[in-house]
């Protein structure tokens, strides 16, 4: 009996991994927008410009403009782990992926540098590397794991609700409304990180509550629907006012927070296993990685803009295109990188167990 318990707890649910899915593909369909065609003015000083002749591929963009923020819910829905075989794991996947950027842009530029090769694999996290934000954010949010878990253990669900909302005023009120230095304001940060990391658990704690609304998914789908609208007519108003400017693309917005939590929350209402759904979502971090990478990003839609100018339908598939070669690019990379962290692994283990 035991084991058949262990046997099903182990199980994945198939349902919140196609919701990690669903965001990385909004996360390269946006890209795909923006990137390709421009769906975002931006400006010298960092805000938006409006542009009248941007404003369909703006609107359909707005309803793409939620992964970054349901991939962290979900990593607070279950709690980061950490663990030294996890840090390596994911500093060697994002040490490749950089490596393979930097020499894709060394022979695009054909100019060659050993040290600058070896230097910038060995540190990939930070404005070197890649250029991961999300990854740097990330990292940070891993290292401090097992200190935010312990404090979400000792706290009551009332208790840790309103260190929630407390976070919540920090990242939102003080940073994206007031927009103050000591908090980015952008939700491209750590802060950011924290508050959703711990409203994603939230969630897990207040779910059966959530599942006893009537009409759950229905209004989930209203939420999103309205979150991203609204999205949109921050840009569209920003031609009239000025502070929306520096407002609109920005993961603390509140209606990209609501709209994400809208979308995730919808997934949670779904209970089922599928192997095919659980082993494309493995490929979604690599995705990242391969299309986010700062040497990738420009030259794939650089080329692409030939055909993402055609018209925005084309756009879409376009971005359904690049994020099936991702799928299929990191699902043959995995038999690269994983062996190389796994060997790692096992030689710290085996450094350790000398040293002891």
């Amino acid at each position: 009996m035991s084991q058949q318990m262990n046997t099903k707890s182990s199980v994945r649910n198939s349902s919140i991994e196609l919701c990690r899915i669903i965001a990385m593909l909004l996360i390269v369909i946006s890209h795909t927008y923006t990137c390709g065609m421009g769906a975002w003015d931006w400006s010298h000083d960092g805000g938006i410009v409006f542009s009248a002749n941007i404003v369909p591929q703006t609107f359909i963009a707005a309803f793409f403009y939620f992964g970054v923020n349901i991939f962290i819910l979900i990593s607070g829905y279950f709690l980061i782990k950490p663990n030294i075989t996890k840090f390596v794991h994911l500093y060697v996947v994002v040490a490749f992926y950089t490596l393979l950027g930097l020499i894709f842009h060394q022979c695009q530029i054909g100019e060659f540098s050993v040290i600058n090769t070896v230097v910038q694999t060995i540190f990939p996290f930070g404005k070197q590397g890649g250029g991961y934000w999300f990854v740097e954010c990330y990292l940070y949010l891993f290292l401090i794991a097992p200190i935010l878990n312990a404090a979400i253990d000792k706290l009551n669900n009332k208790q840790f609700l309103y260190a929630t909302l407390l976070l919540g005023i920090m990242d939102v009120y003080f940073g994206y409304f007031w927009q103050r230095p000591a908090i980015d304001g952008t939700g491209y940060c750590f802060t950011h990180f924290i508050f959703l990391y711990c409203l994603g658990r939230c969630l897990k704690k207040y779910q059966a509550k959530i599942n006893q609304i009537k009409y759950i998914k229905t209004y989930t789908m209203v939420v999103y629907v309205i979150s991203a609208v609204m999205i949109f007519l921050m840009f569209y108003l920003s031609a009239s006012i000025q502070p929306l400017r520096f407002r609109t693309h920005c993961h603390s917005n509140p209606f990209s927070i609501i709209g994400a939590v809208a979308l995730f929350v919808f997934f949670t209402q779904y209970n089922f296993n599928n192997r095919w759904i659980n082993i494309i979502a493995t490929t979604t971090f690599g995705i990242y990685l391969f299309q986010g990478n700062r040497y990738f990003i420009y030259a794939i839609y650089d080329n692409l803009q030939l055909y993402t100018n055609i018209n925005m339908f084309v756009t879409f598939f376009v971005g359904v295109g690049l994020f099936l070669i991702g799928v299929i690019v990191d699902f043959l990379l995995q038999f690269i990188y994983k062996p190389i962290g796994t060997g790692l692994v096992k030689t710290l283990q085996t450094i350790t167990k000398k040293d002891l």
